[in-house]
């Protein structure tokens, strides 16, 4: 929808600048000011492949690509947006969407974090209960991503889509964050607040949140998530929650990428066609499950995911790679 919106905006300076006897030069710049804002919000919430992420009701091939609008806006005589990703780590906090964008170069690391409200409280038919969900590429290629959305309507498949066991983070007793219903509603739903994202001196970066949606049933606290993404090529993420039910994490993983079980069950290894590297549980269980991921209308790819049962309140998962996650050369056992 921003995408479209950016068009939109496209649109009308182009059409204003064909009718000059029409169009004032203060209506010119009241258009042409805010368009570079948006254009540097659509870059941030896209992944390195030029395509936006899967947070919401966002799917690809509804609007014209961000190549497509970059284009456009070049012909307007705007000059390139860049999402920042080619200079030091760096992590942009976008508000007050809510999302935060982090990129580690030296890593080949962006990840895209929802630490913001499901949408305006007055109008959040779009939203899903994805409250501290993030996606993850590595080396341009996306390997974490949420479930997306394939359809509209108010059946079984739709609450599913925008349910929060469809996307990378925790669900207590198989209960949704938000309370999402139909097929454009939501009830009560989780208050998310960013505490802390920064760059650290050392070249980490650490991003601390956390959201509500929980507390409305009974025993069950504040959720909390923390990232800390190493400068050594390492992804650490911290969940805990004070509840007496059952906490899972859940973790989707792009098309392609085929997971198997070590360390008796407490270490996943991923690969997809040389691409490998491996995800730790720390106070969970590993469990495989098949999901399926729809980054447009009408198509459903099956995917692999991961579920990580907590053994008690709180949870650590360490994604690891190396050099050799970038080569032909997979990796063919789990480091000790």
């Amino acid at each position: 929808y921003h995408a479209l919106a950016v068009e939109d905006m496209l649109d009308l300076l182009n059409a204003m600048g064909c009718h000059a006897g029409v169009s004032s030069e203060a209506d010119l710049r009241l258009v042409s000011e805010r368009i570079p804002a948006m254009r540097r919000f659509l870059a941030a919430v896209c992944h390195p492949d030029g395509e936006v992420s899967s947070f919401n009701d966002s799917a690809q091939g509804v609007a014209p690509t961000p190549a497509e609008l970059e284009a456009y806006a070049g012909r307007l005589g705007f000059g390139p947006v860049s999402s920042g990703d080619d200079v030091a780590p760096r992590v942009e906090v976008l508000e007050p969407s809510g999302f935060v964008r982090v990129g580690l170069p030296s890593a080949g690391l962006v990840a895209i974090l929802d630490v913001g409200p499901v949408g305006p409280d007055y109008l959040p038919g779009h939203a899903h209960a994805d409250a501290l969900s993030f996606e993850l590429s590595l080396g341009g290629r996306r390997l974490l991503v949420n479930s997306g959305t394939s359809l509209y309507g108010s059946g079984p498949e739709r609450l599913r889509q925008r349910g929060t066991a469809a996307h990378n983070t925790v669900t207590v007793d198989g209960a949704d964050s938000s309370e999402v219903w139909g097929g454009f509603r939501v009830a009560r739903r989780a208050r998310a607040r960013l505490d802390r994202a920064e760059v650290r001196a050392d070249g980490s970066v650490e991003v601390r949140a956390e959201h509500d949606g929980y507390s409305r049933l009974s025993r069950t606290g504040v959720h909390h998530r923390v990232w800390a993404f190493g400068s050594d090529g390492a992804l650490t993420v911290t969940d805990s929650l004070l509840s007496e039910g059952c906490l899972e994490s859940h973790w989707h993983f792009a098309p392609g990428f085929e997971v198997t079980l070590a360390d008796n069950g407490r270490l996943l290894v991923a690969q997809a066609d040389g691409f490998a590297l491996q995800i730790r549980a720390e106070g969970a269980d590993w469990r495989l499950a098949r999901s399926t991921y729809h980054p447009r209308f009408g198509l459903s790819i099956p995917n692999a995911k991961a579920i990580a049962r907590f053994q008690g309140q709180s949870t650590s998962i360490r994604i690891e790679w190396t050099p050799c996650t970038f080569c032909s050369s997979p990796i063919t056992s789990p480091p000790k």
